[in-house]
């Protein structure tokens, strides 16, 4: 429920970005998939930090040619010197330098209010 508190409204999308810490995997999924379906018309990233490494998971339910969260992906992780990938609506990755996660964070916020 306090990731909803972060809901931000962006093009009449239910926007979170947001980090976690330290969450499993699996819960980390359920969770973004849990707050994907309780809301329509949103788009959630979830970026997990590991002390300096970083997991995120991606995915939305937002019918938007121009949105896809396998590009977004992609960009997030090699810019955090990792890898990822998926599909329009949902993705995963990680990488290993974490420094500037809130500043790929912003990014990602930008390019959505662009769409």
């Amino acid at each position: 429920a306090k990731y909803l508190k972060k809901a931000e409204q962006i093009k009449e999308m239910n926007v979170i970005v947001a980090t976690t810490k330290k969450y499993e995997i699996n819960v980390l999924k359920q969770l973004v998939d849990n707050l994907v379906s309780a809301n329509p018309n949103s788009f959630v990233l979830l970026a997990n930090l590991n002390d300096l490494s970083v997991n995120i998971i991606c995915k939305t339910n937002v019918t938007n040619d121009n949105l896809n969260c396998g590009e977004i992906m992609r960009d997030i992780c090699t810019k955090c010197h990792g890898n990822g990938g998926g599909n329009k609506l949902f993705a995963q990755g990680g990488g290993s330098d974490a420094s500037h996660i809130d500043d790929y964070l912003k990014e990602v916020k930008e390019k959505l209010s662009q769409l």
